[in-house]
């Protein structure tokens, strides 16, 4: 458990909204961004590993799930990992950029894509420009090496749901966790793990057990305790849904 002094942190309680008022072209030729996340996304830059985006994207299924030290750059997060100290990590300046360029989000979405493709689902994109998920054919079978009670990708997926709500793309989190949630097989604690991931207040990371986050901010309107009273009942739901139910190939969320 751990609690963030105040003043950690706190530019992820007022991030700026999401636009599209700059492009990922208009970035790239300004040639000033040191943000590694924004260089690696404008494709200026590859990861330590020395790869490029195309590089990750054109990976295999059996190479996603072998190398461990690729996700952490695809989908940065702003507290460091402990599993990979060279991945970069999100700062104020990058979550603004990405929540002001509709081309880096798109370019966070192709990332999505292919790891949903990689977990078994499909996803295409609707008229109004929305993700939509929906298990892909031989669903049963492509999805079962994660769909168990706890997989590393699991935290990944925690990952992924992050990082997606922290730069802007925040429906497209929302649709993540609704297909991954609802996949049968995955243990209570995965699924209380992607809860927080998807609807707490982003000052306060999934793995912070007591909720609080920021310690002494208080402007929702009612009291902290009773906050993590409310939650820990929802997620105490949440457990009871394990392993409920067979889905049907071709559910879209």
């Amino acid at each position: 458990m751990h609690r963030f002094h105040s003043g950690r942190r706190n530019w992820l309680a007022d991030l700026p909204p999401v636009t599209d008022s700059a492009s990922a072209s208009a970035i790239a030729d300004a040639g000033t961004c040191t943000s590694e996340i924004i260089r690696f996304y404008t494709n200026q830059s590859t990861d330590h590993q020395d790869r490029t985006l195309s590089d990750l994207l054109a990976s295999t299924n059996s190479e996603l799930e072998r190398s461990h030290d690729y996700i952490q750059t695809l989908f940065p997060l702003p507290e460091p990992s402990p599993y990979n100290p060279l991945a970069p990590t999100i700062g104020p300046a990058t979550a603004a950029t990405f929540r002001s360029s509709l081309d880096l989000r798109l370019a966070l979405r192709s990332s999505l894509r292919r790891m949903l493709s990689f977990y078994g689902f499909e996803t295409a994109v609707d008229a109004r420009g929305e993700l939509v998920i929906g298990r892909g054919r031989g669903w049963s079978s492509r999805s079962a090496f994660w769909r168990r009670r706890f997989d590393h990708n699991h935290l990944r997926i925690t990952r992924i749901i992050r990082c997606l709500r922290v730069l802007g793309c925040e429906g497209d989190a929302r649709r993540v966790y609704r297909a991954v949630s609802r996949s049968e097989g995955v243990g209570g604690r995965s699924l209380v793990f992607w809860r927080r991931a998807s609807m707490r207040e982003l000052e306060v990371p999934p793995e912070d057990e007591d909720g609080v986050g920021a310690v002494g901010r208080s402007d929702n309107g009612y009291d902290d305790d009773d906050d993590d009273e409310e939650e820990e009942e929802e997620e105490e739901e949440q457990e009871e849904q394990e392993g409920k139910g067979e889905g049907e190939e071709g559910m879209r969320w």
